[in-house]
């Protein structure tokens, strides 16, 4: 859908059109990540969450993982550290979201221990149903490669889910029905595997839909058409009255820097597959190069880069072109895995540079949001490429690696948590480790090669590791213009609550993404997208009126809203430039700040737009 196109139209109105409905009551849309149950320091807690309220924060989402709170002898739960947390939460006035979380080894699958996972549930609902009025159930449950559902495949996994979230609203609903249940936060907004749940009748047994829309490859105002094509999905099951909550969406800033881990394992890859880079072409797809990698940039040795649309891959002749770069990330157009296929069988090498292969199917939608079908086909199962994770097996989190033929002082370190395995290879594949994953006696490959016989004459090469990669660079500066175009584009859509991932912020200087969410540095500095919030806080905060969101031809935004002191505030940017243009305003300006709360003086006749949203504070009465 073409969210600029069916908007113009509206967008053609004055501004001093925009109707604000009445002033409803609504809950506080703000929370934030913060995984306070990790920690054991009551005094960094304190001032942490004295931080937090200082822009407008009363609730903060962290994990009740089941495995993390021993159990004794007599069947009874230690909850001291948690009950530490809830206490230093009460004393400032703040509630905690806790998300009932991950299974012991030994209660995997969850189909199978539902009568252990509800006495869990049960023990640590009932002792904090006073302060606790939300559940969130599971994480990111949509991942199909977690053991905990007993089968990658679809209908299997959802089914299993669904029962695993029936079993625990029931449970919750038993001590006090008053408590809200929330629908575990998927990765993204994975329509297929939310329909999935909904047709094993998910919808019965939550009050509050839940979803993690990352788009930190992308601007924020790509959520539009993703929220709309959930609460499309929503309405066709009679679930469009249900509360939508966000309890995990950011943008990470950490430092652009080339990965010397191509540079060090790809020539080993190539080596032992009998391919010279400098001596061949490599083919990547055109909409490879995203903002999420310059590969090119990082292992430029191939004789000639060639771009090629997808629809060129089924004649794609792998003796004239023997290396393709289908994607860089860990989504894939699933319209063309079986040309994918193909030319892996006629002799083809594919290189996977980051993260979990072929994980995530971008799906084409027509204008009515409907989704296109595809070809049912998996990538990973056809290829035999195994994956393992700590949270599955027991691995521990490695930091040191290990490339034989690469001296220790020449290694980049990291911190890894994905590895390979060639244990669903078959006849004579084979898979080749080429980089491993090390602590203490554990040693895991984190790269390798996959190579092909039996029909198949081809070879993938697959570096698991996500952190360790050039990606299009969020300044601290742009993530302070997107956190508050996300809040708003996403209240607009419906949203009620959203929890910013995340508070704290780990190495300024590494290049792990998970590392540089936060909001304030690891010393507690704010960064400027602390001001943001706080600023955003103030002009939306809680009982406002739902935004309205328009885009004029000219491209930029404008979202209004009336707030509680019946004060109309308008926001006005430019997701991707800065332009000036003329702005009507019928209202009377009462002040105008920028994204970061400071006072500017400006002439809406002419003015300066830019991705930092100005807010306009008006009189109000329209």
């Amino acid at each position: 859908m073409n969210m600029k196109g069916t908007l113009l139209a509206a967008s053609l109105l004055a501004l001093t059109a925009i109707a604000c409905p009445a002033v409803a009551e609504s809950p506080d849309p703000y929370g934030i990540c913060y995984h306070i149950t990790f920690m054991d320091d009551g005094i960094q807690m304190r001032r942490d969450l004295r931080i937090q309220k200082q822009i407008g924060i009363s609730m903060v989402r962290s994990d009740l993982n089941w495995p993390w709170i021993p159990k004794g002898k007599d069947g009874k739960y230690n909850y001291a550290k948690i009950d530490k947390c809830v206490r230093i939460l009460k004393r400032n006035k703040m509630k905690l979201l806790p998300i009932l979380n991950q299974a012991p080894p030994e209660a995997q699958p969850y189909h199978e221990h539902l009568d252990q996972w509800a006495d869990f549930v049960r023990q640590t609902v009932e002792r904090y149903r006073k302060d606790m009025p939300y559940w969130e159930v599971i994480n990111e449950h949509n991942f199909t490669n977690l053991g905990h559902w007993g089968s990658r495949e679809l209908p299997v996994h959802t089914k299993h889910y669904t029962q695993l979230l029936k079993k625990t609203y029931e449970t919750i609903k038993e001590i006090d029905p008053n408590l809200q249940v929330l629908y575990g936060g998927t990765s993204h907004i994975p329509l297929e595997y939310i329909e999935s749940t909904f047709r094993y009748g998910a919808g019965e047994y939550f009050d509050i839909m839940n979803v993690h829309p990352y788009a930190w490859a992308d601007e924020p105002e790509t959520l539009t058409e993703r929220l709309r094509n959930l609460n499309t999905l929503m309405k066709k099951f009679g679930l469009e009255n249900k509360p939508v909550w966000v309890t995990e969406i950011g943008w990470s800033t950490a430092p652009q820097k080339r990965p010397r881990i191509y540079r060090q394992i790809l020539p080993i890859a190539f080596r032992k597959i009998g391919i010279d880079p400098k001596k061949v072409p490599i083919v990547f797809l055109d909409k490879v190069h995203s903002r999420i990698m310059d590969f090119k940039s990082s292992f430029p040795e191939f004789k000639e880069w060639i771009s090629l649309p997808s629809d060129r891959l089924k004649n794609l002749d792998p003796r004239k072109y023997p290396v393709l770069l289908p994607v860089v990330e860990e989504y894939y157009d699933p319209y063309h895995a079986k040309e994918l296929l193909r030319y892996v069988k006629r002799g083809g090498t594919i290189i996977l540079p980051q993260g979990v292969p072929f994980n995530y199917p971008r799906k084409q939608l027509r204008n009515d949001l409907a989704e296109i079908p595809y070809p049912k086909l998996d990538l990973k199962k056809e290829l035999g490429i195994a994956m393992e994770f700590p949270w599955t097996h027991r691995h521990p989190e490695t930091k040191q690696i290990e490339i034989p033929g690469i001296p220790e002082k020449e290694l980049h370190h990291f911190s890894n948590i994905r590895f390979l395995s060639g244990k669903e290879m078959k006849g004579e594949d084979c898979f080749l480790p080429l980089a491993y994953g090390v602590k203490g006696d554990f040693r895991k490959p984190f790269a390798g090669i996959y190579r092909y016989s039996n029909g198949r004459k081809g070879n993938v090469i697959v570096i698991a590791q996500r952190a360790d990669v050039v990606h299009a660079e969020t300044t601290e500066a742009m993530q302070a213009e997107i956190l508050p175009r996300a809040h708003l584009l996403m209240f607009a859509e419906g949203v009620q609550k959203v929890f910013w991932y995340s508070f704290l912020s780990g190495d300024p200087e590494s290049s792990n993404v998970e590392s540089n969410f936060g909001i304030v540095s690891r010393e507690r500095v704010p960064k400027p997208a602390y001001r943001a919030y706080g600023t955003l806080s103030k002009m939306f905060p809680k009982g406002s009126t739902k935004p309205v969101v328009r885009i004029r031809p000219d491209g930029v935004y404008t979202a209004k809203w009336q707030r509680p002191d019946g004060k109309q505030v308008l926001a006005v940017w430019l997701p991707d430039k800065t332009a000036k243009c003329r702005l009507p305003i019928g209202e009377k300006i009462l002040e105008t700040i920028n994204h970061l709360g400071d006072p500017v003086s400006v002439n809406p006749a002419d003015l300066t737009v830019s991705p930092g949203i100005l807010y306009f504070v008006c009189e109000g009465g329209n």
